[in-house]
């Protein structure tokens, strides 16, 4: 769990995993982002943080972009 404080002071818990198990959800209705979700996922470049170390693109929004590429060639 992450705190972030705000501008006004207030500490508030931020949930890393609660929002990218969010994202797997959301996927789940795409079927040809759930693929390319599901190659990422087992990639070594997709961060804890679900970004991709190659690209530098939040992945569970990249896949579902059409017209876009993996930049190793993966999907």
């Amino acid at each position: 769990m992450i705190k972030i404080e705000g501008k006004s002071s207030i500490v508030k818990d931020y949930n890393i995993e609660e929002r990218n198990k969010k994202f797997e959800r959301e996927n789940e209705d795409d079927p040809l982002a759930k693929s390319r979700y599901d190659i990422c996922k087992q990639c070594d470049h997709l961060t804890k943080l679900k970004f991709c170390d190659e690209c530098y693109c939040f992945m569970p929004v990249k896949v579902r972009i059409k017209g876009v590429e993996c930049p190793l060639k993966k999907w």
